[in-house]
């Protein structure tokens, strides 16, 4: 069951502009999905364990294509000041225990860290707020494309799952 299904007016990878904001939802098929953000041909990513910080999106794309990674890119339709992205991601650095998720500097760099969102409820507000310039879509299964039904619980078991690996 899905929480937000996509229209499937996909676009091709080439009409994804990497140089201006792109929401990517890594694993859409799981409960819950991972969610990284990239500006100017950068990717960022808050982890459970760890932090990516300025990645190539060429890389990023070449990783999740080799593994055959259903992901999701969201281009969207808004200003984001470059020098503070680095920034406000590398603030996250020292994140320990469960008080941050993915999800967290994303609504910080669209200035949404006030209100407790979901990825489905971000999705929503930017389609709503005609935010959403173009969706492309990779690796899917089947003939629907959206995020899997998930709680902030769900989050929370899964960011402890993998802190335990990594101890």
């Amino acid at each position: 069951m899905y929480s937000y299904l996509f229209n499937n007016s996909f676009c091709k990878i080439e009409d994804v502009n990497f140089m201006h904001s792109v929401l990517w939802v890594i694993n859409n098929d799981k409960k819950p999905p991972h969610i990284g953000f990239s500006n100017n041909n950068k990717y960022f990513s808050l982890k459970a364990n760890g932090l990516d910080l300025g990645l190539d999106t060429k890389s990023v794309l070449s990783f999740l294509n080799n593994k055959k990674t259903p992901f999701i890119l969201v281009q969207l339709l808004h200003d984001i000041n470059k020098s503070n992205l680095f920034s406000i991601f590398e603030s996250f650095k020292l994140n320990e225990g469960i008080n941050h998720t993915c999800l967290t500097p994303i609504l910080k760099t669209l200035n949404l860290e006030d209100q407790s969102l979901l990825l489905p409820d971000l999705l929503s507000l930017l389609r709503e707020n005609n935010k959403i310039k173009n969706v492309a879509c990779f690796n899917q299964q089947g003939n629907q494309v959206g995020i899997v039904k998930y709680s902030k619980e769900d989050i929370i078991k899964r960011i402890y799952e993998i802190k335990n690996i990594q101890r």
